[in-house]
């Protein structure tokens, strides 16, 4: 997505929600108020969550970067025997 549209889309969606705000205090003021104090605790949750998502998601990332040079030793030590000992063991492999 283009920057000019991701603008659009912000303002489109922070309009909504002001605008719901407005119609829900005019509609029915205690609901909305019951719902504008339900609002800081949510976002501080959401933003733990996220902290903690992207954490996990970085570890594993590492992890399968670890796994990844070990997997690449490997094979290319099976390669390494298998050329020394006259095997076919890697055009088995590249298959």
């Amino acid at each position: 997505m283009t920057s000019h549209v991701k603008v659009g889309k912000y303002i489109q969606l922070v309009t909504s929600f002001v605008g719901g705000f407005i119609v829900g205090f005019v509609r029915g003021w205690m609901l909305a108020l019951v719902v504008l104090a339900c609002i800081p605790p949510s976002i501080l949750s959401f933003a733990t969550v996220s902290r903690l998502r992207a954490r996990i998601s970085g570890k594993r990332q590492e992890s399968y970067g670890d796994a990844g040079n070990i997997v690449e030793q490997t094979i290319g030590a099976i390669r390494t025997v298998g050329g020394s000992n006259d095997f076919e063991i890697s055009k088995n492999l590249d298959t």
